[in-house]
């Protein structure tokens, strides 16, 4: 049996919703949906995210894949979480004791290993200059620069504040953020949306732009409109 096969089709028939029995009693996505609006707008009002630039290219009616079962959504990442790339410090700006300093040979295995070639970062760098890309337990961060595209890791608490290099973005969940992120994980992993939008660059790298992440395509699920926040 080829493992792999077998946890791609659970995969993919779980973000479809076929996966299990759909309840026409939940509360359809739409609710949720409202409520991560809500703090979206209070965040930006107490300037803790700052309010994405809409890119001109960018449709206000994107095109959706397939139809989802009755009461999901389809939405943009940004709608539901703070979507922020990274930067890259000067070469003062790195110490041999700070700030942990993310780079993408860290995140192998879908995990962060930051063991392996560790850097760090000033403290005025990380709240200053970097202070976007600062990095929280529980988010996930993703490579936008490839191949391959699709690593993925969540922050462990080893890391309470760590920051990262321009080649990913974090995605931090606005509402539900322990279950939104593992699911986002699983989502992004099963690699049909990022392929979708990559984009070769020079030198044979694909590419996603900060724009294009927070622009993806996702799935809102009901289930989540009956958790607490």
């Amino acid at each position: 049996m080829d493992t792999k096969k077998l946890r791609q089709k659970i995969l993919d028939l779980a973000i479809h919703g076929k996966l299990v029995p759909q309840d026409p009693n939940d509360e359809p996505a739409s609710v949720l949906l409202e409520r991560i609006k809500v703090e979206k707008e209070q965040l930006i009002k107490e300037g803790k995210i700052k309010r994405s630039r809409k890119s001109a290219k960018t449709s206000d009616t994107p095109h959706y894949p397939y139809l989802l079962p009755k009461g999901w959504e389809w939405c943009k990442l940004e709608d539901i979480a703070y979507v922020a790339s990274g930067s890259t410090p000067s070469k003062e700006s790195f110490v041999s004791n700070g700030i942990p300093y993310i780079k993408m040979y860290n995140l192998r295995n879908q995990k962060i290993d930051f063991d392996f070639k560790p850097q760090y970062i000033k403290t005025e760098t990380h709240n200053g200059k970097l202070q976007r890309s600062r990095t929280e337990v529980g988010d996930l961060i993703m490579n936008i620069v490839g191949p391959p595209l699709g690593k993925l890791a969540i922050i462990p608490p080893s890391l309470p504040r760590a920051n990262f290099n321009q080649a990913a973005v974090l995605i931090r969940p606005l509402l539900h953020k322990a279950i939104l992120t593992k699911y986002l994980f699983y989502y992004l992993s099963e690699m049909s949306e990022i392929n979708s939008i990559s984009t070769k660059g020079s030198a044979g790298q694909v590419n996603i732009s900060l724009t294009q992440s927070q622009n993806m395509r996702v799935h809102c699920l009901l289930f989540l409109s009956r958790k607490e926040s």
